[in-house]
């Protein structure tokens, strides 16, 4: 398990690959809209070797919806595909939550805080070998700072 700090990127060990799975364990959760920024968006990328952010997990709280998306290094982002209710995805009684990511090969199947989200279909090849831990300038996150993440 390694700590991954607000504008940090850590190496994972091993990488996330094909029928293994990513935990993040944050000791708070605050669901509340950060109301300073336009955009309030707390988000974990899951990177590859070359730069490209193969999934992009981003709390939007103020639209009460996580966004996944994915972008190549040197590319813009992709058609953004959106789960709404904040409630629904971590449930109604939160003060910590976990998000698990597993790889089956073709997608990410991904759960929140033991609830299944949604599957994300694969945009860009390569493996998981870092992650990286982003808010938006003047606004407090969603999770604690840091998070753990764990890959098995």
């Amino acid at each position: 398990m390694v700590a991954l700090s607000i504008g940090k990127t850590v190496a994972l060990t091993p990488n996330l690959a094909p029928n293994s799975k990513a935990t993040i364990e944050s000791d708070t959760l605050t669901l509340a809209p950060d109301n300073t920024t336009t955009i309030d968006n707390t988000a974990l990328n899951f990177l590859n070797n070359l730069g490209d952010v193969l999934l992009h997990f981003s709390i939007r709280r103020q639209e009460d919806t996580i966004v996944l998306n994915s972008r190549t290094a040197a590319g813009s982002w992709g058609n953004e595909e959106r789960f709404p209710s904040l409630t629904r995805a971590f449930g109604p009684t939160y003060d910590t939550a976990t998000v698990i990511v597993k790889d089956t090969g073709k997608e990410y199947q991904i759960f929140t805080n033991g609830n299944y989200l949604g599957t994300y279909k694969k945009r860009i090849g390569g493996e998981v070998e870092q992650a990286s831990y982003t808010i938006n300038s003047g606004q407090d996150s969603a999770f604690s700072n840091p998070v753990k993440i764990s890959v098995n």
